[in-house]
């Protein structure tokens, strides 16, 4: 009778402790992140009332098996994985990210490194990436010269704050034009000629608008009684260039040039044949696809704002150029139609004023960039992630965090991409609860029942 009392008495104190696994399981059903447990028994010592005999040929008796009597059940482990993934939520916060596979975000708090599956993260008043708790997520920073990530020690992350919340102005390098000209358009005759705009910035972020002008060039025998132009050859003018206030800064302490400040087509092609004056004497000449437009200060009270200098402060872009190659030469109803754009032909050089950070993107390789309203997109560094031989051996240490242990292997401080191994990071999704009720209640109703039977052990 003893026996079989404090068997029963172990059997509620395990059916008990599973009972509160279920219940912490139930009760974190909506959870970000949690991972269930579940509780594994065993049986326990055994008190032996007679020992196996061997059989004996001698007196023809068989072997008999010992008589034993189990003291009833114990906890063997209470598992659970804390790497298995969830169901995805989408949330639409920029910040909030989902790791898939078996990795683990690296944040740290105080000095010391946790691992978390639950990617609820925002930007402090200091501009790093943090967890719910303050844990700073951490990962590998962006090289200042080479802007390339160096994948060495972990370290934190920021997305915002004071250096970042701003991306610098680029001054307009360049410029091209492009469109038609038909021979036949008066307008190329006249004082005004045919115009062309384009907004250009300075190193500091301010906008200009430049127009020029182009008409036909007149020949050597030209009298102002009889004019005679020549098809193939025009000349472009700067026209005004204004400032932000529809002021020329021509008249406000600058000096504008343009050289050279003619270019030829091709009567017989319709295409563009060079800049600059072609020598009549048959001799070869260059082929020059640009003019330069340079603008100086006239003196000290003015900035030099269209140079920039490289970073041994040395000259670097003097002038903006103007590629003249992709204007063609057909007839139109006599009108013609040429544009000027900023940039090159591909997009590129075309100026930028001063951006604010108005968003971070981040791509499936953790890779964190800054986009700006001015178009920049600003590499400000990568998440990396750890992954463990052992995962289900972290110890969980509360708020959604773990900690290695022995069992589970150590983190080496510098961590892997997450990509490594198939992984990927989702922004915009949180991940769920791995909870399913339809299991945690029918484990809860055979959990209720074995400590019901270890009940009526004692009341019998």
């Amino acid at each position: 009778m003893m026996r079989s009392m404090y068997s029963g008495v172990a059997g509620l104190r395990t059916h008990q402790t599973k009972m509160d696994v279920i219940g912490n399981n139930i009760a974190n059903v909506n959870t970000v992140g949690f991972k269930s447990s579940a509780v594994h028994f065993k049986d326990t010592l055994y008190q032996t009332t007679q020992n196996a005999k061997a059989s004996n040929t001698v007196t023809n008796t068989g072997g008999t098996a010992a008589k034993q009597i189990g003291l009833g059940s114990n906890v063997a482990a209470i598992s659970y994985d804390p790497s298995a993934t969830g169901s995805m939520q989408s949330t639409g916060n920029q910040f909030d990210l989902m790791i898939s596979g078996n990795k683990f975000f690296v944040v740290n708090k105080s000095g010391i490194n946790y691992f978390t599956k639950v990617g609820a993260f925002s930007k402090d008043d200091a501009g790093f990436l943090v967890n719910e708790t303050g844990c700073i997520v951490q990962g590998w920073q962006v090289d200042p010269e080479t802007q390339e990530i160096i994948r060495d020690q972990v370290s934190n992350l920021r997305v915002g704050g004071a250096d970042l919340e701003t991306a610098s102005a680029e001054m307009t390098s360049k410029t091209y034009a492009a469109g038609n000209i038909d021979t036949r358009d008066s307008q190329l005759t006249t004082e005004d000629g045919v115009k062309m705009s384009v907004t250009i910035y300075d190193n500091l972020g301010y906008s200009y608008v430049v127009t020029f002008k182009v008409t036909k060039a007149e020949t050597a025998t030209s009298t102002p009684q009889a004019p005679d132009y020549d098809d193939s050859k025009y000349n472009i003018q700067l026209v005004s260039i204004k400032d932000s206030k529809n002021v020329d800064i021509r008249t406000d302490g600058y000096d504008v040039t343009l050289e050279p400040a003619v270019f030829n087509m091709d009567l017989d092609s319709g295409a563009f044949v060079t800049c600059g004056e072609i020598p009549t004497d048959g001799s070869a000449y260059p082929i020059i696809n640009n003019l330069n437009l340079t603008i100086v200060p006239q003196d000290d009270s003015k900035g030099d704002v269209f140079r920039t200098y490289d970073k041994d402060g040395n000259p670097d872009i003097t002038s903006i150029e103007i590629d003249m190659s992709h204007i063609q030469l057909y007839a139109s109803n006599n009108t013609s139609s040429m544009k000027m754009y900023a940039g090159d032909y591909r997009g590129n050089y075309q100026g930028l004023p001063v951006g604010y950070l108005s968003s971070v993107s981040i791509d499936g390789d953790g890779l964190i960039y800054g986009v700006y309203d001015n178009g920049v997109e600003r590499l400000f560094g990568q998440i990396a992630v750890a992954e463990f031989v052992n995962p289900a051996s972290l110890q969980s240490m509360g708020d959604s965090l773990y900690a290695t242990t022995k069992n589970s292997g150590d983190f080496d401080g510098i961590g892997e991409v997450v990509s490594e191994g198939g992984g990927s990071i989702v922004q915009g999704v949180l991940e769920m609860s791995n909870v399913d009720l339809s299991t945690e209640f029918t484990e809860m109703i055979v959990t209720q029942r074995g400590f019901q039977a270890n009940s009526r052990i004692l009341t019998v």
